[in-house]
């Protein structure tokens, strides 16, 4: 597949069919502060390639198009993809999206443009992008992290998890092991602060959110 600029603006222009007003805003923020996150990444093409950085925006775009859909048509679209879920995804419409949205994406825009436009790292990148998961991608990681702090998200915790990442980075951005190190500290931070929030709430706690944070833990403490 050839990623391009050229590419990136269709899609731009197909999103709207989707989604619209803030959830339209939003993931135009997101793919703007994913493209941001990509141009810090691919500093060490070792670690992240011109392409990464087309499929990251990509995964940006496409990563809520269902999100306006009711919890009805969620579930629908899930029997209809045979996507399994758990008791707990079924109670929580929240994080059905994420669920239903690769396959979306995959079915209206690979046929659209007639190529694999959405191929696994995208498809892997939005399915974790809500809740995150144990094994993450990189690519995952940035759009995990670009939907929490882009810059129309005005909570709280949302402004302080954009401190945290933009602070440090100077003194980490050319080093690429330190950069990997920051980005994983401040996925563990997002990930205790839904926890704490939802715990705070009385709600149910996503068991992918806590095998990310445990991954990341596993990781950075056997290194």
């Amino acid at each position: 597949m050839c990623y391009t600029e050229e590419l990136i603006r269709n899609i731009c222009v197909d999103i709207p069919n989707f989604i619209s007003g803030k959830r339209l805003a939003h993931t135009y923020a997101v793919e703007q502060e994913c493209a941001a996150l990509a141009a810090i990444f691919s500093a060490h093409p070792r670690l992240f390639s011109q392409e990464d950085t087309f499929r990251l925006r990509i995964a940006a775009l496409l990563h809520d198009i269902t999100k306006e859909k009711t919890k009805e048509e969620q579930l629908a679209l899930c029997e209809a993809y045979r996507i399994p879920l758990s008791d707990y995804e079924r109670i929580s419409p929240k994080v059905l999206h994420a669920k239903t949205a690769p396959y979306a994406a995959t079915a209206y825009f690979n046929e659209r443009y007639a190529q694999n436009v959405v191929d696994d790292g995208i498809r892997d990148a939005i399915y974790t992008h809500t809740t995150g998961a144990a094994r993450m991608s990189l690519i995952g990681k940035l759009l995990y992290l670009a939907d929490y702090i882009e810059p129309t998200r005005t909570f709280e915790d949302c402004i302080a998890l954009r401190g945290r990442f933009y602070d440090a980075l100077p003194s980490v951005r050319e080093d690429a092991s330190a950069l990997l190190a920051h980005l994983d500290s401040v996925l563990l931070l997002s990930f205790d602060m839904t926890i704490e929030d939802l715990v705070k709430n009385g709600a149910c706690i996503d068991p992918n959110t806590v095998a990310a944070r445990n991954a990341i833990l596993f990781e950075r403490r056997h290194e």
